[in-house]
């Protein structure tokens, strides 16, 4: 396989892909902006909000992922049959996660008081909670069509199907936030509500588009071997603990930015609606390379995954710099369009809008900074998922998670003063010694599948 080649496969299966997460991330990122139509408050408490559903949501997809995989790999074997109950053991896996997590929601409110959140936010985040956590099976089961779909190679359904649901979503999440006519809208309320009916009609949509859909076959589960059931947590529970230490993380340094007060935590909801955007569409990125080495090795075409990783790094390090060098232009306009309302309502000094913009700023540079390290970091990722290395890739992340990246965030955060900036800047220092620990393990994998082939 040429260059060329390479190319053209990865960018037919990765752009639907990265464009199904680009609107899924940019679906989040409107709701989070008709939150901060409700004022400064509003605003702060969209950050913990953000921060909480980006937890909740990593923990319950996260294993799922390993769906994809199991499915990629044996849709290219072409043992079709052998897959009739993955979906059904997935959704099975779906279910009892979100049970889980719904659990674990309950103690919400005592872990932001206990962690000496703002109390004007607590109210806020409590009410979009107290009914999104009801759509988290429905969020489960979706994740687990849509990686089913990818799979069996059908990206474009599932990007159509998405942008759809986006719509949807959006059109819903208006209607019970800012009302209609002369019926007023609930506020932050409707947006917890409205995440239950998106929540329904993205399953409904995903279910349309599962390959050979029959809705008896799907009804009648098959449950009597828990082949896949097993391969899923062995591949994805591993997964899980990775994106939990991953996520912790990130609550934490949620709270410790939030720290510093409501304009810290206003600027850093700005700064990182903007990371997220570029770095799913990235994940999409290496989605689609992911599922197209799954899909090399269960063909046997060992030479084409070398090819694959390559043209991966290259086509998501120039989409990193695409947008980088957009954000970086238009700044201003993408700050500020998060910040009218404070400007218009006069809810806030001058000076502190022109601090919180100088703020969001810095932190967005150092995002742009971070994918230069991250995009290669998540390339190795999904090949060491392929191969169903996740045990490895957990055991270092987690491990360099705790005993590196967490002490610098303090140590640059307080100790040094930096605030804010030193907290976002801190994960750059250990993402360099994962990604080139992953890349030498994915070198492993792929020499001794090299030589398999040679033996044989």
């Amino acid at each position: 396989m040429t260059k060329i080649e390479a190319s053209k496969k990865l960018l037919s299966m990765a752009l639907p892909i990265s464009g199904t997460r680009v609107v899924q991330t940019m679906s989040l990122f409107t709701v989070t902006f008709y939150m901060s139509r409700f004022g400064h408050d509003a605003l702060a408490a969209s950050f913990l909000i953000a921060t909480i559903r980006l937890t909740l949501v990593g923990l319950l997809i996260t294993p799922l992922m390993a769906v994809g995989l199991i499915a990629s790999r044996f849709y290219s074997k072409k043992n079709i049959n052998e897959l009739k109950s993955l979906i059904h053991q997935g959704w099975a896996v779906g279910i009892f996660l979100a049970s889980i997590l719904i659990l674990l929601s309950s103690y919400l409110k005592e872990m932001l008081i206990y962690f000496n959140q703002p109390l004007a936010t607590i109210p806020l985040v409590m009410t979009y909670f107290k009914y999104f956590i009801y759509a988290l099976p429905l969020f489960a089961l979706s994740y687990v069509n849509q990686h089913y779909c990818l799979a069996f190679k059908k990206q474009k359904e599932v990007f159509w199907a998405t942008l759809v649901i986006a719509i949807f979503s959006l059109t819903i999440h208006y209607l019970l936030m800012f009302g209609i006519g002369d019926k007023p809208g609930l506020g932050i309320e409707g947006a917890g509500i409205a995440t239950i009916y998106s929540g329904l009609f993205a399953f409904i949509m995903t279910l349309l588009i599962i390959p050979n859909f029959k809705i008896k076959q799907l009804i009648r589960f098959q449950l009597s071997s828990l082949k896949f059931v097993k391969l899923i947590i062995t591949i994805g529970f591993p997964l899980l603990f990775k994106s939990l230490s991953d996520l912790l993380l990130l609550i934490c340094s949620g709270l410790m930015i939030g720290l510093f007060g409501e304009k810290y935590m206003a600027a850093s909801q700005i700064s990182n609606e903007y990371w997220f955007l570029l770095t799913f569409s990235l994940w999409g990125f290496s989605e689609g390379g992911t599922f197209l080495i799954g899909h090399a090795i269960g063909e046997k075409k060992n030479k084409n995954i070398i090819q694959l990783i390559h043209t991966s790094l290259i086509l998501s390090l120039l989409l990193a710099i695409i947008f980088g060098l957009f954000v970086l232009i238009f700044h201003n306009s993408l700050i500020h369009l998060f910040l009218q309302n404070e400007v218009s309502r006069d809810t806030v000094s001058i000076y502190d809008i022109q601090s919180m913009t100088e703020i969001s700023y810095t932190l967005i540079l150092i995002a742009l900074l971070r994918t230069v390290v991250f995009v290669p970091k998540f390339i190795f990722s999904g090949v060491l998922g392929v191969f169903y290395d996740t045990k490895f890739l957990t055991k270092y992340s987690v491990m360099f998670t705790w005993l590196l990246t967490a002490p610098l965030c303090f140590w640059f955060g307080f100790t040094l003063d930096y605030q804010a900036s030193g907290i976002t800047l801190a994960p750059i220092f250990s993402d360099v010694i994962i990604m080139l620990i992953l890349r030498n393990r994915a070198r492993i994998h792929v020499n001794n599948l090299n030589k398999q082939v040679v033996d044989t």
